[in-house]
């Protein structure tokens, strides 16, 4: 019977992984519109943007090589 639970609960687990999957292409697809109509053009960030992603990127032990929209590495580095 527990057995039945892990499973049931392992089903739920990737249902929503997969749908989290899903949100995280849509976000990814809107920046690169984004980036494309921005043409050439740098996008300043703030400190406090910086700061913004500095937080979110160290939840993913700052891991985001495959994430990095619209800044370079280097607004991430914390030197």
């Amino acid at each position: 019977m527990l057995r039945w639970f892990y499973v049931a609960l392992n089903l739920l687990v990737e249902a929503g992984a997969a749908r989290r999957d899903a949100r995280i292409r849509f976000l990814k697809a809107q920046v690169e519109i984004l980036r494309r109509k921005l043409g050439g053009n740098r996008v300043i960030r703030s400190p406090d943007d910086r700061a913004r992603l500095l937080a979110i990127g160290q939840e993913l032990n700052h891991n985001v090589a495959d994430v990095i929209g619209i800044v370079t590495p280097h607004v991430l580095s914390l030197g």
